[in-house]
């Protein structure tokens, strides 16, 4: 899962976003509770107005026993 979130950076910092997000997918399907990954993949569809996916990833990444105040607020909890 790691190089695909590295992989999903890159494309971010390029622009890419919808290659970002399949990325980040794509890790997310090898393994659905990464934290970096949740928590990239929160934090990337709150930049793109995404609010309902960015809580739901959120959500997920907190339920899973992890903490990060950026994920806090956007989970709203």
């Amino acid at each position: 899962a790691t190089p695909r979130i590295m992989l999903a950076s890159c494309y971010e910092a390029l622009g890419q976003v919808s290659a970002a997000e399949r990325a980040l997918a794509n890790a997310l399907a090898l393994h659905p509770y990464h934290p970096l990954a949740l928590r990239n993949a929160s934090l990337l569809m709150q930049r793109e107005r995404r609010p309902k996916e960015a809580k739901a990833l959120a959500r997920r990444f907190l339920a899973s026993g992890y903490e990060d105040a950026a994920l806090r607020r956007i989970s709203g909890s």
